[in-house]
Parts: structure tokens; C-alpha cells; sequence
């Protein structure tokens, strides 16, 4: 069977990405930069020869005028079938230093490709290695170097693999490629080290292989180069800036509020974060919070630059009034609403209520009516809702409220006349000390003002009164004089 090279070897991306083994065993490529990266070594030699290592990355061509810079491409994973395969290393990023002097204080400017962690096979079976990370690059403008400065980037080296029980040669990976360093003077100071070299391909390990000691065919990465004479580029491109967010502000629970952006400069595109997001329109947007917290703002060019900003919002909970939905009351009786919460009221209608902006109002409705009311609070949050007083039409209730039991044959005994009440629980009648000196659940009850057997004096009493009416059982109080 014939093979082509481009199903033998393993792909990174068509760029400068290191390939991965292809099989078998076979290595990953080093990442590539200014230098190409190394090829992965072949598949293990127990199998038929073909080479299927990853390969390299590919090298920027970096002519003179090209005013970029990229980052160290990453090492191709070693294929494997016994989990002992290493994965590719990461390739360097970039620097960019524009500075009068550089001072290093023992310390290094690096953007090297990293090494590749090895990964020890079981003493019989291995995996491929992956390959090293490609240099980075780095770019420097300074005017003097006051001690000794390490410049670096390096490409990494690629993985090395073991075994020792097997005559079998398992393959290394690839060195990444060498980064980039650009400078302004035409030569620099011996105090400055520069290296921009490639990995090392790894190494196999087994003593019992011929190719021990040895990349077996797995490749170091390319040099990459340094450009002297060098000055950085200056871009004038301005930054996105937003010139006008709306303040920090409150708002109460339910509530929507319209946020407004204003921006210098553009197109850009606008992202707002936060909760209770509505309704967005690039520079507004409408939101409605179930609680406090912030709103973000982003803008951003077509290069990727971003301004950001943020909103603070408090929502603030409404008043509870903290009354029922719906009382229940005789004609002719009246019940106060009492409400807990709240600094102003409104009721309406205004019939039947004896102050329509009292926060104990007295309602004393003639009709069933459904009052309307708003209560707004210290922070001008206004909770909206509605009462239903019923009023049972019970007219044939007669309740006197005086009586006279001297023997004289007139009003000597206190009544009701229940004829058109569904049904009746019982009455109880108190002295003012709260003694209780009468009690029936006979409709047709009749008091003769004695207790115990014992005329009551000449007094007020209160009554309570439970009964059934439209219905609805209601509960009645009230006073009765009773007089001799």
C-alpha cells in the first residue's frame, strides 16, 4: 500500500502550530515562529517504517517592513495507545518594551516556547512525546541597560520517552522553533544576552535499543533571528471611550428604568450585563431588577480595544400595608383599616370612607364596594391594590340598644328579632368589669336583666353576637343600656 506524505504525518493548523503524531507512537511537531519547528519522530520501530510524526510548525516570513508579531506556536501531542503519550508544550507570548533604561536585578525579559513534562513508560510499553513550544517575540526600545539582561526566546524542547524491557525505540518529539527579538540599536552592549534559538528534539531512553540516547528522527526546532535597528511602531489609534453613563441611582421593586450610554468616536459594539435586562438598543437599555446590583457597560472596536463602565442600582422593596383583601360588615356597622406601612394614602372611591388619605380610615359603605388604594413610602415607592368591604344586606335585624326590666310590662326584656337571619350561634352580654352575665343559642332568647337569679343594676353592657347572614358567618358587638 502506497501512503502520501499528507496522511502519514500528523497536522497542526496551517499556520505555525506543531502537528501531532500520526499514529503508532509516532511524536508531535515543535510549534513554529521565526524559526520552523522540529518534526516528531516516526512511529515505533516494532511497526512496517513510514514517518508519521507530527510536523512542525511552520516559520513566519518576517521581511522588514512587516510590523507584527506573534506568539510561539504550540507543540503537536505524541500519539498513544498506552496512555503514557506527553502532550505539546505552549509556545511564548510577546513583550512589547519601550523604556528610557532597563535595569534587570538579576531577572530575565523571556518569551520561550516551554519545555515538554516527559511522561515514563512502564518499563515495557511507551507512547509518542509531544513537541516544545516555539519562541515568542519580543520587542525592545531602550536607550541603555544598566547591568547584565537575559533576552530569550527560545523554542522548548520537545518529549523525551522511556522504556527498558523492550527493544522498541518510541518517538520523541520535536524542539520548537526559535522566537523573534527585535531592537533599536544597531549592536548592543555585551552586558545583554540575546538567544533566540530552537529546542531540542527529544530522546529516547532505552537501554536495550539501538537508537537509545538518540532523537531517533525526531528534529530540533529552527533558529529564529534577531533584527537590530528596530523602532517600534506608533499606532495612533484612539481608544473607544464611553463620555456619559447614566448615575448610580434607586428604583423600586416591579419598576423599569431606561439606562443611557453616550459614546466619543465608533462604531462599536455595545454589550450590557447585568439583571432584569428588558429591552437593549446599542447606548440604552431598559431593565427591571428583582434586586440591588450592578449594570455593566462595554464597548469595543473592530481591533479589540474596550472602555467599561458600570451602573449602581438599589431597589428599594415596597411598603406592605399588611390588611386583608376583603372585610365583611353588617349594614349600618363600619370597620377602621388600619395600615401598617407607609408614609401617604389614597383611597377611592371617596364614598363611604371617612378621610380618603388616613392611614386608619373608618369605612362605613352602604353597598358592597371595592376600594382602590395607594401607599407610598419615605422612598416614593408606591404599592397599588384593592379591598372589597361586603356589606350583608341583613335589614330585618333589629338590634336595640336599650331596655327597660322594672315590671312595668314595657320593654321589661331584651330581644332580637332574627327572622331573617340563616342561622344563629349564640349571644353573649357582659358586665364592664368583662363578667359574663348572660349567654343563649336560642334564636328566640329573651333577657330579663338578671344574673344568677339577681336584678342587674341600672349599667351599660356590651354584647357579642354570632351569627349567619347571606350566607356569611359574621361576628357583632355593641352596647346595651340597660335602666330601672
Amino acid at each position: 500500500m502506497v501512503r502520501s506524505s499528507t496522511n502519514e504525518h500528523g497536522r497542526g493548523a496551517a499556520v505555525n502550530g506543531g502537528g501531532a503524531g500520526g499514529s503508532l507512537n509516532a511524536g508531535g511537531g515543535g510549534g513554529g515562529n521565526a524559526g520552523q519547528g522540529g518534526n516528531g519522530g516516526s512511529q515505533a520501530e516494532s511497526c512496517p517504517f513510514f514517518f508519521n510524526g507530527g510536523n512542525g510548525g511552520w516559520a513566519f516570513d518576517y521581511l522588514p517592513d512587516h510590523e507584527k508579531a506573534f506568539m510561539g506556536g504550540g507543540g503537536g501531542a505524541g500519539h498513544q495507545d498506552e496512555s503514557r503519550a506527553s502532550s505539546g508544550s505552549s509556545g511564548g507570548g510577546i513583550i512589547v518594551l519601550r523604556s528610557r533604561y532597563v535595569k534587570a536585578n538579576a531577572h530575565a525579559i523571556k518569551a520561550d516556547g516551554a519545555n515538554v513534562i516527559s511522561i515514563a513508560g512502564d518499563g515495557i510499553f511507551g507512547d509518542g512525546a509531544g513537541g516544545g513550544g516555539a519562541g515568542g517575540s519580543i520587542l525592545l526600545e531602550c536607550s541603555a541597560y544598566l547591568d547584565t539582561c537575559v533576552v530569550s526566546a527560545v523554542g522548548g524542547n520537545g518529549g523525551n520517552t522511556f522504556a527498558n524491557n523492550i527493544s522498541i525505540c518510541f518517538a520523541p518529539g520535536g524542539g520548537g522553533g526559535g522566537g523573534i527579538v527585535r531592537h533599536n540599536g544597531s549592536s548592543l552592549p555585551a552586558s545583554v544576552k540575546i538567544s533566540s534559538s530552537g529546542g531540542k528534539a527529544g530522546l529516547v531512553s532505552n537501554a536495550l535499543a539501538g537508537c537509545d540516547g538518540t532523537p531517533k528522527d525526531a528534529s530540533d526546532g529552527v533558529d529564529g533571528y534577531v533584527v537590530p535597528a528596530y523602532t517600534i511602531p506608533e499606532v495612533n489609534h484612539p481608544l473607544p471611550q464611553i463620555s456619559y453613563v447614566s448615575p448610580d441611582t434607586f428604583m423600586c421593586k416591579d419598576d423599569s428604568i431606561m439606562l443611557v450610554a453616550l459614546f466619543n468616536g465608533g462604531p462599536y459594539s455595545v454589550t450590557w450585563t447585568g439583571n432584569g435586562m428588558r429591552q437593549i438598543n446599542n447606548n440604552r437599555v431598559l431593565i427591571s431588577p428583582p434586586s440591588s446590583g450592578e449594570v455593566w457597560i462595554q464597548i469595543m472596536d473592530s481591533i479589540g480595544c474596550v472602555d467599561r463602565d458600570t451602573i449602581s442600582i438599589r431597589v428599594n422593596a415596597l411598603p406592605d400595608p399588611g390588611i386583608a383583601d376583603e372585610f365583611i360588615i353588617l349594614l349600618g356597622d363600619s370597620v377602621i383599616v388600619t395600615v401598617s406601612t407607609g408614609d401617604s394614602i389614597f383611597w377611592s372611591p371617596t364614598k363611604g370612607v371617612n378621610d380618603i388619605n388616613a392611614l386608619d380610615a373608618v369605612f362605613k359603605p352602604v353597598v358592597t364596594t371595592l376600594y382602590r388604594y395607594y401607599i407610598t413610602d419615605s422612598n416614593r415607592c408606591q404599592y397599588r391594590d384593592s379591598l372589597l368591604i361586603r356589606v350583608k344586606q341583613c335589614s330585618n335585624l333589629n338590634m336595640p340598644n336599650i331596655f327597660t326590666p322594672n315590671g312595668d310590662g314595657k320593654n321589661d326584656e331584651y330581644h332580637i328579632d332574627l327572622v331573617y337571619i340563616d342561622a344563629f350561634d349564640k349571644i353573649e352580654i357582659y358586665n364592664r368589669w368583662g363578667e359574663k352575665v348572660f349567654e343563649s343559642t336560642d334564636r328566640a332568647f329573651r333577657w330579663d336583666g338578671t344574673w344568677k337569679g339577681v336584678l342587674l343594676p341600672t349599667d351599660v353592657y356590651t354584647y357579642f353576637l354570632k351569627i349567619r347572614c347571606d350566607n356569611v358567618e359574621i361576628q357583632h358587638t355593641g352596647d346595651i343600656t340597660l335602666l330601672r
